[in-house]
């Protein structure tokens, strides 16, 4: 228990660490850091979540006079629930490190003037401080449970930045915010978007794993089951492999 309360600790503490320096280089705009400073509340609000969960299960081991199995079903259920807040605190510790991340390496904007008389064969991208602003708008309306303006946000980005960095993580927000929304075939597949279109992006575990989730929801528990050991056979180690280990063990 006191190992979970210092992991979530250090996990805070470390994000305001490294906000802080990033924030006070210089490197970023008034705009940016009210952004991030929204960011940082609502992973204040994941701890205070995940603080409630631990003193839940303190009062449920304290309470020696309810019987032995439904003490370990509130125990299992817990843990499930204090495991689910771990992983979303986490999550928003990554976006939140890849975002400051990438504004510290924004590059000014560099208007080219075209030759007399030429025309544009193609639509231009938006510039990458154009499309790190449209992500933020869209991961902040996340952050804010506001999830068909999150949605509808991230489908704009896409369109205006189909080859931008951030595009795996717009395509997998889409899917949780559908899943959140109790969508499941469409969450299903926004998830098997990411997972067939890139790879090589380390958001695809979270894919994977919310996928199975998905499927288990649909009532396909051949196939979530599928999904999980595939997680726990190829990313092991990862918070998801823990996390697809219990699940398998529901599904028995």
């Amino acid at each position: 228990m006191k190992h979970l309360k210092s992991q979530r600790t250090a996990a805070v503490v470390l994000t305001a660490v490294v906000c802080l320096g990033l924030l006070t280089a210089g490197c970023v705009t008034k705009r940016d850091i009210d952004e991030v400073k929204d960011s940082l509340n609502s992973i204040r609000s994941q701890n205070a979540q995940t603080q409630r969960l631990v003193e839940r299960m303190d009062s449920i081991i304290t309470a020696g006079a309810q019987s032995n199995a439904r003490l370990t079903t509130e125990i299992r259920t817990s843990v499930a629930d204090l495991q689910q807040s771990i992983a979303n605190l986490l999550q928003n510790y990554n976006d939140l490190i890849q975002r400051i991340d990438a504004l510290t390496r924004v590059k000014p904007k560099v208007t080219v003037e075209s030759s007399p008389g030429a025309q544009d064969t193609a639509p231009a991208q938006k510039s990458q401080t154009d499309c790190m602003a449209l992500y933020d708008d869209a991961f902040i309306l996340v952050r804010g449970s506001k999830y068909d303006q999150a949605i509808s946000s991230f489908k704009s980005f896409l369109e205006a930045c189909p080859q931008n960095e951030n595009a795996a993580n717009a395509h997998y927000w889409i899917g949780d915010c559908l899943y959140t929304q109790e969508k499941y075939t469409a969450a299903v597949d926004e998830f098997d978007l990411v997972l067939k279109n890139y790879t090589e992006t380390t958001v695809v575990v979270k894919a994977l794993y919310k996928l199975a989730r998905a499927k288990q929801e649909l009532g396909k528990k051949d196939e979530a089951r599928k999904y999980y050991k595939k997680i726990v056979a190829e990313h092991k180690g990862t918070l998801e492999a823990r996390q697809a280990e219990e699940r398998l063990k529901e599904l028995k």
